[in-house]
């Protein structure tokens, strides 16, 4: 095969050369300078931007300075950050707390908020405090301590321990769990699937603190806490650790 031949000059050949490779590094050495340019702009606007913050930080809180940050910064780093800092503005919604004989609860996440997949409720209470062994027809439950001290039965299983203390509850096995420290103390409880919230929601009280001890109607309560109990597949099993009282039980 025969390949095409060049037959200009030898040094017409060398100059063209030459000068396309000289336009070439001029090219190339435009975009440097203009990147160059480009950022040299963007850090002395990012300069001036943190020294701005940096004078206002003595009156400012942090969450206000991130604010601030967010906007004043370019577009790209506002684009990124504002949805964070808009989530860390957002104001953590009102806790209804409710009173339970063996605990006071809040729900944290219902059949609404997570397509009824599961439910979280915060459960706290007092010193020998806690439920009596029973077991639930249609949910599993999972108990993460996250203050003070708590023993967990499930089964045949004990557990005792602070916060970070996890256990799983299949459904259909007996449990129960008891505050076993020396101050009020506060577990997770995760149901799944959701739906065991509105036996809660029907029987518990709801009170101004998670503390409040409210007047009871016993006789009115406890008839309406084993109808529903029925209802919803609650089924107790045996007793309290500690003597049952007014503020313990199923």
């Amino acid at each position: 095969m025969n390949l095409p031949i060049d037959r200009r000059p030898f040094f017409e050949c060398i100059f063209d050369s030459f000068w396309r490779r000289i336009l070439a590094l001029a090219a190339e050495f435009i975009k440097v300078m203009l990147n160059a340019c480009y950022l040299a702009q963007l850090s002395l606007h990012l300069c001036r931007t943190f020294s701005f913050h940096r004078r206002l930080l003595l009156n400012q809180s942090r969450r206000a300075l991130l604010q601030r940050g967010a906007v004043a910064a370019p577009l790209f780093i506002s684009e990124v950050f504002s949805p964070l800092t808009a989530s860390a503005q957002a104001p953590a919604p009102p806790e209804q707390w409710y009173w339970y004989p063996g605990h006071s609860l809040t729900m944290k996440a219902i059949a609404k908020d997570t397509a009824a997949t599961c439910t979280w409720m915060l459960v706290e209470n007092s010193p020998q405090q806690g439920v009596p062994f029973h077991k639930h027809l249609h949910e599993d439950e999972s108990f993460y301590v996250i203050n003070g001290l708590f023993e967990i039965t499930v089964g045949d299983e004990t557990v005792t321990g602070g916060p970070g203390t996890y256990i799983y509850g299949p459904r259909g096995v007996p449990h129960r769990w008891t505050n076993m420290g020396s101050a009020r103390g506060r577990m997770l409880n995760v149901f799944t699937p959701s739906g065991l919230e509105q036996y809660f929601l029907s029987v518990a009280l709801p009170i101004s603190s998670s503390s409040q001890q409210p007047s009871v109607d016993t006789a009115t309560l406890v008839p309406k806490m084993a109808a529903l109990r029925d209802k919803f597949g609650l089924i107790r099993t045996g007793s309290t650790k500690y003597p049952p009282s007014l503020g313990q039980g199923l």
